[in-house]
């Protein structure tokens, strides 16, 4: 049983991994609509976001 749980983890760890490892990058363009890619963001006051992005929100913590 318990080795059935380790690979489950694994299996899911490995799958969610390739997930963010194949989106594409995000549209250079500002304008249009971040979805479903991976891509940075820089705000005037310095903060920034690189990561995932899905129907124009950032999925993850800004960096300062």
């Amino acid at each position: 049983m318990q080795k059935i749980v380790v690979l489950s983890l694994y299996l899911l760890l490995l799958f969610s991994a390739s997930l963010s490892w194949g989106l594409s990058p995000c549209p250079s363009d500002k304008e249009a609509v971040w979805t479903n890619c991976y891509g940075t963001n820089t705000w005037p006051d310095g903060r920034k976001y690189v990561g995932e992005w899905k129907d124009d929100e950032f999925l993850g913590e800004i960096n300062d």
